[in-house]
């Protein structure tokens, strides 16, 4: 089975809360990275991605880059906590590519369908 439109259109949601937190939160990047995740990230399930390999990639990247810490609990929090500036900043950059990558995808699927 595969990864319908509308899963597709979730993770545009789910992106686009993330993102409106990273644009618009008055805090510093790593507090901002860390309610945007807590915001809509955290509720997006990779193993639904299979279908798209490109999607897939973007995702596991940032997940990756969120689960540098070892520890059980507070993962993605620890790690964001471990990374500089920069990486903060890139990580948020990756986030946005991936929800354009996604609502390109959306769009497609909803326009073969017409």
């Amino acid at each position: 089975m595969g990864f319908e439109n509308t899963d597709l259109g979730d993770m545009v949601g789910k992106l686009s809360d993330t993102v409106n937190v990273l644009a618009t939160s008055p805090h510093a990047i790593k507090q901002r990275l860390k309610d945007a995740i807590l915001g809509g990230f955290a509720f997006i399930f990779g193993d639904r991605l299979n279908t798209y390999p490109e999607i897939k990639a973007e995702y596991t990247s940032i997940i990756e880059r969120l689960s540098i810490a070892e520890v059980k609990q507070g993962l993605f929090d620890a790690s964001i906590d471990l990374m500089s500036d920069d990486e903060a900043v890139q990580l948020a950059k990756d986030i946005m590519e991936l929800k354009s990558t996604v609502h390109s995808a959306y769009n497609a699927n909803v326009n073969s369908n017409k």
